[in-house]
């Protein structure tokens, strides 16, 4: 239950994020954006890591504290991949999306030799197909054919990235989560600050600032509470539950935004809330 309460307030914080950088997205550069929210996110954590210890020390901490890097390093190419989503989709339609990493995930825990419990192979067709089912909207001239909403493909992006980031975090256990998300998102900015020094993708409106912040903040609990989640395991019931982000950005984008999910979209979310209940009652 301690993974299922975890993997809920990870999906929570990102939702929540999805929710606040719409407009960010939309009106400014991405890449700004994301540098701005980890340079939050990494001068909260390592404020907090200095207070109350936890550097690594010894041949395996330093081992997982490179995964935890590298988990970071994908970090980039999923946050890119999914700000773009959200730049050119609906939020309640491009959202749910992410309940496919938990395919991803479930692939790359095959592939490094774990098992994975009848429960995950029950929820796991469900939480895809929900995912799925989510991906289409009505069409414009109001006829009931589906397309797929726009900002798609961007979306199963991150969500395959997303899959890889659960693995190396998994493998990062050795450290306590707070210096999980310290690593990864020191080795985010590595990348992230050259590449908006050569874009000249850095600047960010005065108008965004607050917005980004409280973002960055979100962002550093949201890696402390992946990191725990994936420690504590299975893997794979992570994967699916953090997944979940979308049907909490759904109903962020219903009552905040007043979007509105067609019928086959609620069947989507229907679905996937049946898979998170289930590895729920059995984990």
């Amino acid at each position: 239950m301690t993974t299922v309460i975890l993997s809920l307030l990870t999906a929570f914080s990102y939702a929540l994020q999805d929710y606040l950088m719409m407009p960010v997205a939309r009106a400014a550069s991405v890449i700004a954006g994301v540098l701005w929210i980890r340079v939050v996110a990494v001068l909260a954590l390592a404020a907090a890591v200095a207070i109350i210890g936890g550097l690594p020390s010894g041949g395996e901490e330093w081992r997982a504290a490179g995964f935890a890097a590298l988990g970071g390093v994908f970090e980039v190419a999923a946050f890119l991949a999914w700000l773009t989503a959200l730049s050119r989709g609906q939020l309640s339609v491009v959202a749910p999306l992410g309940s496919i990493s938990s395919a991803f995930t479930v692939v790359f825990v095959l592939m490094i030799g774990q098992s994975v419990s009848s429960a995950v192979w029950i929820g796991l067709p469900l939480a895809v197909v929900g995912g799925a089912l989510t991906s289409f909207e009505p069409a414009d001239d109001g006829s009931g054919s589906r397309s797929a909403a726009a900002g798609a493909g961007w979306a199963v992006l991150a969500a395959a990235v997303f899959g890889v980031i659960t693995i190396l975090f998994g493998e990062a256990s050795a450290l306590a989560p707070i210096t999980v998300a310290l690593f990864a998102g020191l080795a985010t900015l590595l990348v992230t600050v050259p590449l908006a020094l050569a874009l000249h993708a850095w600047r960010l409106p005065a108008r965004f600032r607050r917005r980004v912040g409280a973002c960055g903040l979100l962002d550093a609990g949201a890696l402390i509470t992946f990191a725990a989640a994936t420690a504590i395991g299975p893997l794979p019931v992570v994967g699916i539950i953090v997944a979940q982000t979308g049907t909490m950005a759904v109903l962020l984008g219903m009552v905040l935004l007043g979007e509105r999910p067609g019928r086959t979209q609620i069947l989507g979310i229907v679905l996937t809330l049946a898979a998170v209940t289930l590895l729920g009652a059995v984990s």
